[in-house]
């Protein structure tokens, strides 16, 4: 089983989009958040990542609410619209693991980092995040990798 860990996250500009439905949903809202920084002459500087205010196992499978983040270059001062927030993602520090397969199955690796960072004396500190380091349109089901990150910070 891979290894829980803790790092420290950079600041990160991105354009974001909120949205609150299914978990099938979320892939739609991805491309929609694509196209308009592209064709808003934006350069994606990362991997694409989902904010989860609660952690997904713990909302109605049809009431989930996210926010997708591409990571942009700040260089190119793009301006919202269309419902697109261009913000700054505070530095955080993260409990993090590797999560291999499919997106069904991700709830485990909340459970595990809750539980580690719990007994480790770890409190959440914001909105989870999964880091979509493969795409799910050229990469088989089995070999999708996500990095879920839950910002902590040392109970008192």
């Amino acid at each position: 089983m891979p290894k829980i860990d803790i790092k420290e996250t950079p600041a990160l500009t991105v354009a974001s989009l909120e949205s609150t439905g299914s978990f099938d949903e979320v892939g739609r809202v991805f491309m929609e958040l694509f196209r308009w920084v592209l064709v808003s002459g934006g350069k994606v500087a990362s991997y694409p990542m989902a904010l989860f205010p609660s952690p997904p196992d713990q909302v109605p499978a049809e009431g989930v609410r996210f926010e997708a983040c591409i990571p942009i270059d700040p260089a190119a001062a793009l301006k919202p619209g269309d419902g697109v927030a261009i913000r700054q993602l505070p530095a955080a520090t993260v409990a993090f693991v590797r999560h291999h397969g499919g997106y069904g199955k991700v709830g485990l690796a909340y459970d595990r980092i809750l539980t580690w960072a719990a007994q480790a004396g770890y409190k959440v500190a914001g909105p989870s995040r999964e880091l979509y380091l493969t795409n799910p349109m050229q990469t088989e089901e089995g070999d999708l990798v996500t990095e879920i990150q839950v910002p902590v910070r040392k109970s008192a």
